[in-house]
């Protein structure tokens, strides 16, 4: 982790990925009380993801004085930044959930979040 903040009801960090093929760094702010870490990826040139600019992951946390946890619930909202905020990764959630690695009450708060997310991401009043 190159640079990290903790404000009031988030986390922010900033890192490289190493030998990532598509990705040369990474922003993220966790934020519990939303549910989500936002990712904004610095992509190397020419590569095939950098269409989109914000990666919304749907998680849990658990927030202590000295550690974060979190954990995914393999969900996504990808953003274009004005323009459109989709649901990513549907494959991966119900994957999941057929594995058991997410109850019925995950799987319910986890699209309840990204529903939430999109009627927010798609409203053209920001402070709706």
């Amino acid at each position: 982790v190159t640079r990290y903040e903790r404000g009031d009801g988030w986390l922010y960090f900033a890192r490289p990925l190493v030998e990532h093929p598509h990705i040369a760094a990474m922003e993220a702010y966790l934020i519990p009380a939303l549910g989500v870490q936002v990712n904004r990826w610095a992509h190397h040139p020419g590569s095939a993801y950098a269409w989109y600019d914000f990666y919304i992951g749907v998680m849990a946390f658990e927030v202590g004085e000295t550690l974060w946890t979190s954990r995914d619930f393999y969900l996504d909202v990808i953003v274009v930044e004005g323009r459109s905020a989709t649901v990513h990764d549907t494959d991966e959630f119900l994957a999941a959930q057929a594995e058991g690695l997410i109850t019925s009450a995950e799987a319910a708060y986890t699209l309840t979040t990204a529903h939430a997310l999109l009627a927010k991401g798609n409203c053209p009043d920001e402070d709706t």
